[in-house]
């Protein structure tokens, strides 16, 4: 029998269409489309999944600055699809959400990704265009869930 985490990554590769599994950290890394890192991992003292995506790196200084302070005026106004932090060790802008795991399935879990990715793009674009400020609409294109690659 499987783990429940090993069994929620098993269902939402056969959502995705490909064969997933967790390492043995009990996390699993996922390459979407060629642009952006997921990483999903089981806390099981807490029974949650903690989901990351590394967005993008962001150098020092006045930019990095006003683009933290705008992501923490986002956090304050809109954390439905997570919170948008900082690892200065890779100075990299990152977006997290903690789901408890019991709640999910494969099916639930690609659709809260879908969303969650439309976010986490809809901020790479932002450093990558040299805003600071989310657009009003985040509709990306091309953040399907369906994209997703197997880190091999």
């Amino acid at each position: 029998m499987m783990e429940p985490f090993e069994q929620l990554i098993a269902d939402l590769g056969k959502v995705v269409g490909e064969p997933l599994k967790p390492d043995q950290n009990q996390a699993c890394l996922l390459k979407i489309d060629e642009r952006i890192d997921v990483q999903l991992e089981y806390d099981p003292e807490a029974e949650q999944i903690m989901i990351a995506a590394f967005i993008t790196e962001v150098s020092p200084g006045k930019y990095r600055e006003d683009l933290l302070q705008s992501a923490l005026y986002e956090n304050g106004n809109n954390q439905a699809f997570g919170a948008l932090g900082y690892i200065n060790e890779l100075n990299t802008l990152t977006l997290h959400k903690y789901l408890p795991i019991l709640s999910l399935t494969g099916e639930t879990l690609a659709a809260f990704l879908n969303s969650f990715l439309e976010k986490a793009l809809s901020w790479k674009e932002i450093v990558n265009s040299g805003s600071i400020k989310p657009p009003a609409s985040q509709n990306v294109e091309g953040s399907s869930i369906f994209d997703i690659k197997k880190d091999k």
